[in-house]
């Protein structure tokens, strides 16, 4: 296992540690001896005291003979044991040499002299114990207390009544006892910042904890674990400030020995914000004590902030049971221990948002890359149908004005036969047009889905109903809400409904369900198409709705799945195939709610005999305007025609007309552009748009610029006429 460096540095202070603490028992060791040399005792023991509560902590014992004392223990085990109030009586009371109990003398190391029974009344303390045991029949006692938070007592004993102290000899004590005081003092003060040290590497192990691959909560608890085992603390909890509710809550919690009972109203006192400790807290990064706002007797609480920013507030909180409070060096242990926390959450949150920042590049690198795929098909795809368009509807206009100059039946019935060759070809055309239409917007009303699928699921007319009773596939519908409105434009959403039925019925086995649900959430509405065929293998969803893409192993055009796609996004919407449990498909679209549109109505024309009129026909494609022109003068109209929108500015400005007809599609200025100059010069001149982009074009602005009919190629001889007759009528 690799080591931290809260590891290394460890070594390193318990290294140092041993060397001075050899140290300070010798310096303690040679201020004993001088102690025992000024009172020619022929044993002296030194104890100290640190805390009021603890007990007399043995240092140094030196002794005339060499094999030193016996029974040490009974001395030590006295005065660790020894009550505070004879210790204080003996510091305000003169020193003076005492004799030990004369019952302990001569024949005292007797088992019945060491008994309470022998000697009725007298107390036999573990002091006069020793004292006897080791022959010694007299004591002195003294206790110094010049130093602060220190206090020493030093026993001297003899065999025989010492003479009278040597002068200077009190003073000189007093002088031993206080250096040994500060020795230790300074040995306390040496131990305190050792164990400061040696715990504050622990604390850095907060940076050895792996980041990237420990969650956030997780991570909160490794915090609050931590405070607990470095400091001298019963619990420890995480708040956090939930930017929503703007409350705290609990994050995580520790507590030693798994006791965890964080103080009651913490959070209330937190969600106040009102009491100044805790403001003070909020905006700082020191500790804070929170016992008096508490109200809490029986512990000590104390908060520092790890909030990693303002807007991210996560405060700690630590509590000691028996209302000890924590030692300074304990404080400013917490302190940088907060700081360090605050430092750690911090870089997780930049590693939780660089990760989700990740995470939304790579969902918009591959919408935009999708994005971009899918308008560069739309580009392409447009060229192709216009050019289709041209093509086709030249050749269908030359046929049907064949079939109306020539009286014979059997070239009629050629010319016929080719036409319907031809017309199939136009229905392609029509779906390369309606996938680029999702470029284009459309007037949108307000449209109930849950109506649109009864109806579609009800008509027994279309290809896919056919194909489900051959099959036997039961198409079911599974509806979560009474009502769907949303906006949009029925006839494409029956388009989209019916392509993804005929996709799911033909992939489905013999005898089973494809599935129609519809649910609604906070967002809008989720429609889905599920069957229980093979599925759709990972490597082709990114390209499923890419036009001309197909799976099918027949002949197919690949057009149905990007029709559906360009539809759904013309609406607002998305659409995303999944894995159905069942071994399938499910084809998901989400809708947004409605939002308000304008109803609009279709322009609807009439066929009417028009008198002679002057028609000027727009067009770069010469065999459109060719037949175009011959269409129109079978019915006597003359006619003009122009290869750009320029030149026929020009015949406007120099003649009167009493229709345009325009492409939209021409180099130099679009036919859009056109209409807009005209009707802005002639508002009464009226325009009418033949084109193969016609399903792209916005209705709104073909009203705004003077456009009174678009009509769609390829065409026919009798869209013609019907055109020409209810515009110039």
């Amino acid at each position: 296992m690799k080591r931290g460096s809260a590891y290394h540095i460890r070594q390193y202070l318990q290294l140092r540690k041993d060397d001075r603490t050899g140290v300070v028992i010798k310096q303690i060791d040679r201020c004993a001896d001088l102690c025992a040399e000024l009172l020619s005792a022929d044993c002296l023991a030194v104890f100290y005291q640190r805390e009021a509560s603890d007990g007399l902590v043995p240092v140094a014992v030196c002794c005339r003979e060499k094999d030193g004392p016996t029974e040490f223990g009974l001395l030590e085990y006295h005065w660790q044991n020894c009550a505070n109030d004879r210790i204080d009586e003996l510091a305000t009371t003169p020193s003076m040499v005492e004799k030990i109990n004369e019952a302990h003398s001569g024949e005292a190391h007797s088992d019945e002299a060491h008994s309470d029974e022998a000697h009725p009344g007298e107390a036999h303390s573990d002091e006069s114990r020793f004292a006897v045991a080791n022959k010694y029949n007299h004591v002195y006692r003294y206790v110094d207390d010049s130093v602060e938070a220190i206090r020493m007592v030093v026993i001297a004993f003899w065999s025989e009544e010492p003479a009278s102290f040597a002068e200077g000899a009190p003073n000189n004590l007093a002088r031993a006892a206080n250096v040994m005081a500060g020795v230790i003092a300074m040995a306390e003060m040496l131990r305190d910042s050792e164990r400061y040290f040696l715990r504050l590497p622990e604390l850095t192990e907060l940076f050895d904890i792996p980041l990237t691959e420990t969650k956030f909560r997780d991570l909160q608890a490794h915090i609050a674990d931590q405070v607990v085992n470095v400091l001298p603390v019963e619990g420890a909890c995480l708040l956090q400030r939930k930017r929503s509710t703007g409350r705290f809550s609990f994050g995580a919690t520790a507590g030693r020995n798994g006791k965890v009972e964080p103080p009651l109203g913490i959070l209330s006192l937190f969600d106040s914000a009102t009491v100044s400790e805790v403001s003070d807290l909020l905006g700082s990064d020191r500790v804070v004590d929170l016992s008096s706002p508490l109200r809490c007797r029986d512990r000590s609480v104390v908060a520092v902030s790890v909030s990693p920013a303002e807007r991210q507030q996560i405060i700690m909180v630590i509590w000691t049971e028996g209302g000890e409070n924590l030692a300074d060096l304990d404080r400013e242990l917490l302190m940088i221990f907060g700081c360090f926390a605050r430092a750690v959450i911090a870089n997780a949150l930049l590693i939780r948002n660089i990760r989700k920042a990740n995470r939304l590049l790579r969902r918009s690198s591959a919408r935009l890359a999708n994005f971009e795929t899918m308008a560069a098909l739309t580009d392409m795809t447009t060229g192709v149908a216009d050019e289709l368009n041209n093509a086709i509807g030249g050749v269908i206009g030359r046929i049907q004005l064949l079939r109306e100059k020539l009286s014979d039946k059997d070239h009629q019935r050629d010319l016929a036969l080719i036409e319907e060759l031809i017309i199939p070809t136009t229905d392609t055309i029509k779906r390369i047009q309606q996938f680029v239409s999702a470029a284009q917007s459309k007037d949108f009303e307000a449209t109930d889905l849950v109506r649109v699928v009864s109806e579609v699921v009800a008509d027994t007319d279309c290809k896919w109903s056919e194909m489900a009773d051959a099959r036997g596939v039961e198409v079911v519908i599974s509806c979560c809400c009474e009502d769907a409105v949303i906006s949009g434009f029925e006839p494409d959403l029956r388009l989209i409904l019916d392509k993804l039925l005929d996709n799911a019925v033909e992939h489905s086995p013999e005898n089973g369900t494809v599935e129609i649900a519809l649910i609604s959430n906070e967002k809008g509405y989720q429609l889905s198409v599920s069957d229980q065929g093979s599925g759709v293998a990972s490597i082709n969803r990114d390209r499923i709705f890419y036009p001309f893409f197909t799976t099918k192993e027949q002949r197919g055009a690949g057009m149905s799945l990007a029709i559906v796609h360009g539809v759904v996004v013309r609406h607002g919407g998305t659409v995303l195939v999944s894995d159905n449990e069942d071994h399938g498909a499910i084809f998901t679209i989400a809708f947004p709610h409605q939002v308000n549109v304008e109803d609009t109505s279709e322009i609807t024309g009439k066929i009417q005999i028009p008198a002679k009129r002057r028609v000027l026909i727009v067009d770069d494609d010469e065999q459109i305007r060719e037949v175009l022109s011959d269409m129109i003068q079978m019915d006597g109209h003359e006619i003009t025609t122009c290869c750009d929108a320029y030149a026929a500015l020009e015949e406007i400005a120099n003649g009167e007309y009493d229709l345009l007809i325009t492409d939209l599609g021409m180099p130099g200025m679009s036919g859009l552009d056109l209409a807009r100059v005209v009707h802005e010069k002639l508002p009464g001149l009226p325009v009418a748009m033949i084109t193969g982009w016609g399903t792209q074009l916005n209705e709104d602005e073909v009203k705004a610029k003077g456009i009174k009919r678009v009509l769609a190629k390829p065409f026919h001889l009798k869209d013609i006429k019907a055109l020409v007759a209810d515009l110039v009528c």
